[in-house]
């Protein structure tokens, strides 16, 4: 592993990298997949800098792998649910994912972690050990898979 492709805690200077990172990634491959304007719209909110920063404010538990090129990937959870998991599409299939999620379950005080996955990175969920925990559904215009990891 590279020096530079361990995680570290985002910062809140971090939120504009970050956006900048989810931003594209969301509207190249999940965005396609939402039916409904209203919830790409939501989600478009949900990654901008001004919200990212807010969570980060308000002690969303966040790492951040960073390269030569900027912001690689992004993880954040709000206590055992995980809300983002992102990495850019040139760093896939490079184990930051893995690392993202090692480093945003460390601490967790639950038995799992949950998510909601978008279509796109459903298939991804299950090889990193997830399993899907309802149906696929449509809440508010936004397309989720209810998923679950078992961490104990």
């Amino acid at each position: 592993m590279r020096a530079q492709d361990a995680p570290r805690p985002a910062r809140l200077a971090d939120a504009p990298a970050v956006s900048a990172l989810l931003g594209p990634l969301f509207e190249r491959h999940i965005a396609p997949t939402f039916p409904e304007e209203r919830g790409r719209a939501l989600f478009r909110a949900f990654v901008e800098a001004e919200a990212v920063a807010t969570r980060l404010s308000a002690g969303a538990v966040a790492f951040l792998i960073e390269d030569a090129s900027g912001a690689a990937a992004y993880g954040e959870r709000d206590g055992a649910h995980i809300r983002l998991l992102f990495v850019r599409d040139d760093r896939q299939g490079q184990g930051l994912s893995r690392r993202l999620l090692a480093a945003l379950i460390e601490g967790v005080d639950a038995t799992a972690v949950t998510l909601n996955a978008s279509d796109y990175a459903r298939p991804r969920y299950r090889r990193l050990g997830f399993v899907e925990t309802g149906p696929r559904g449509i809440e508010a215009g936004v397309v989720q898979t209810p998923m679950r990891l078992s961490i104990s």
